[in-house]
């Protein structure tokens, strides 16, 4: 373990520091939404989900994403109007380059950097900057990785003091398919491995794992909501360091998106769950993210949250993100 006992640490953030950063991108996302260029962007032109977050999953991701206008058919309406006057889902899917439906597949790539304070005695802080990137396989189908640079602060003694270590984290790559879809439904199921690459100990589960995952996307359910998406994932190690504790936990994300009509901008609410069969934890965490396309197939988003529950390794996080769509 690499570790620099300092005053401060160069990579040690007060908790001004993390809302200074925020309100700084926060800024930037509105100017760009009140400058021409954007709202003429949004007159010719125009999600993940983690299902991402998730992509947000954020899907991303991790892990979910758009707005779907009336799939069904309204016995009370002339079919010719119908068929005039509403968009089709392809040429709604062709004006989403919000990144926030799970199951458009797309050229995507996302950077974002996420700010924890842990849930530790003393001022202790993390930070974790992932490049993520999504492509296609044919039209059902996507692979998804994720690289992560991370750091830990720790100040045991509650002196101001840290102790930090930072280096490469855990790598992960997914495989989503959709084997089943309906009208303004569709079940998406995948396959995630995540390899232990991390560079320290504190930086990883110093376990290789998988991640079977399947997750239901129903789009207009009600409430104004763009699409719901459940999702569960079961994770287990499969090999990697003994003296570490085993890997076996379950994952619940309910994932709740609202988004312009236009696509212009999207709110979405992940809460998430977490089972920890293992070490006999239970705990949850709650995002709220709030996004907004800038120009081209570019978008930026805020994504705060906290923990919840006496197990939460996290008091509260900060995400701060860009992605670009392309086809």
């Amino acid at each position: 373990m690499k570790t620099s006992n300092t005053l401060k640490s160069p990579l040690y953030l007060s908790t001004a520091d993390l809302f200074r950063a925020a309100f700084v991108l926060f800024g930037a996302m509105v100017a760009s939404c009140a400058s021409p260029s954007h709202r003429a962007f949004h007159v010719t032109s125009l999600y993940a989900p983690e299902a991402a977050h998730s992509q947000p999953i954020r899907t991303s991701s991790s892990n979910a994403e758009h707005a779907y206008e009336a799939w069904g058919t309204d016995a009370n309406l002339d079919t010719e109007a119908i068929l005039t006057s509403r968009p089709s889902r392809q040429d709604e899917e062709a004006k989403d380059d919000t990144g926030t439906n799970p199951i458009l597949f797309t050229n995507d790539f996302r950077i974002y950097t996420e700010l924890q304070e842990l849930d530790v005695d003393g001022d202790n802080s993390g930070l974790v900057q992932t490049f993520e990137y999504r492509w296609p396989v044919g039209e059902q189908s996507q692979v998804r990785t994720r690289l992560r640079g991370v750091s830990r602060s720790f100040d045991m003694e509650g002196d101001g003091s840290s102790d930090t270590t930072s280096g490469i984290g855990d790598f992960d790559v997914r495989f989503l398919t959709i084997p089943f879809s309906g009208d303004g439904w569709a079940i998406a199921t995948g396959l995630e491995a995540f390899i232990d690459t991390a560079s320290d100990d504190l930086l990883g589960d110093g376990k290789t794992s998988l991640g079977p995952q399947i997750f239901a996307v129903k789009f207009n359910p009600g409430l104004g909501m763009a699409l719901f998406a459940p999702a569960y994932q079961y994770v287990f190690d499969v090999a990697g360091d003994d003296d570490r504790a085993d890997v076996d936990k379950s994952q619940i994300d309910l994932f709740a998106l609202w988004t312009a009509k236009d696509k212009s901008w999207w709110v979405l609410f992940d809460p998430q769950i977490v089972l920890d069969h293992e070490s006999d934890l239970e705990f949850g965490q709650v995002e709220l993210e709030f996004g907004q396309m800038m120009f081209g197939g570019l978008s930026s988003y805020i994504r705060p949250g906290f923990g919840v529950g006496g197990d939460r390794p996290v008091e509260w996080n900060l995400e701060l993100g860009f992605k670009v769509i392309w086809r």
